[in-house]
């Protein structure tokens, strides 16, 4: 289920009863190093003051996601992209988890 909030990340969302959280997150495009095409993303946010059905006690969560994609910028494989995305979460209600995705996409228009 899609939630939409500012704090959803890959593994976790972050809409517990009661949470606080705060998130940061640095992007940087590599086009100025003169590798166009190139983009690096992280980001982290950190939970606490959850109630938890189930759990006895204060909930506290962490997500860390990486992102490392490419964008071929020209030739046969024009804007075909490929990403790799990393994602750790902990959390002291929910078991830990870590995942890598791999993600290779193109975009057609239609008309």
């Amino acid at each position: 289920t899609n939630t939409y909030l500012f704090t959803e990340y890959q593994l976790a969302n972050f809409a517990q009863t009661g949470e606080r959280v705060w998130h940061a997150r640095y992007d940087y495009d590599f086009a100025s190093l003169g590798i166009p095409g190139l983009l690096f993303s992280t980001r982290y946010a950190k939970g606490d003051n959850a109630k938890v059905i189930g759990f006895n006690g204060e909930g506290r969560e962490w997500e860390r996601d990486l992102s490392l994609g490419y964008v071929v910028q020209n030739g046969t494989f024009k804007d075909v992209s490929l990403r790799w995305q990393n994602a750790s979460a902990t959390s002291n209600f929910a078991r830990d988890t870590n995942e890598n995705r791999v993600i290779l996409g193109y975009t057609v228009a239609l008309w």
